[in-house]
């Protein structure tokens, strides 16, 4: 069985607004089993359709952030992230692995079925994204994504 990791992101959503960026390496390829999204805003009656999506440059659009561990015992993640988006990765087109429309009012939490994760390529340069595809609002949301390396 392999480690488990995990890692959170923000955006102030609209349309292509990445919360975080989960980037392999060469050795590694996560396997992503769980996402979870909700917003800190006042509850508005707002809208956005969030995507995982894969990512063939990530370039240094973001601020480095050091993944947590599950458990205190295991090693530093291979995988790193990158949150606090300046400008947007170049997402690969019709490379959806994951979508959910939201309402700002609900936080949602999605888990993986055994067997079933969402699996990033081992590579050092590309990975892959949460973020808005489509928003009615501007309000701030957060990201967290769980995977095992």
């Amino acid at each position: 069985m392999g480690r488990n990791y995990h890692g959170a992101g923000f955006a102030t959503v609209g349309p292509d607004k990445t919360a975080l960026t989960v980037l392999p390496t060469v050795v590694i390829r996560p396997k992503i089993f769980e996402i979870i999204i909700g917003s800190t805003a006042t509850p508005g009656a707002q809208a956005a359709l969030w995507v995982f999506q894969t990512c063939s440059d990530v370039g240094a659009s973001g601020t480095s952030f050091t993944p947590i561990k599950i458990d205190p015992a295991d090693p530093a993640s291979l995988v790193s992230m990158l949150v606090n988006h300046s400008t947007e990765p170049a997402y690969v087109a019709n490379s959806l692995l994951w979508r959910m429309a939201l309402n700002q009012q609900a936080t949602f939490d999605w888990k993986a079925n055994a067997g079933c994760e969402l699996t990033l390529a081992a590579s050092a340069t590309a990975g892959g994204g949460i973020k808005t595809a489509i928003s009615t609002g501007t309000a701030q949301h957060h990201a967290s994504v769980y995977w095992n390396e």
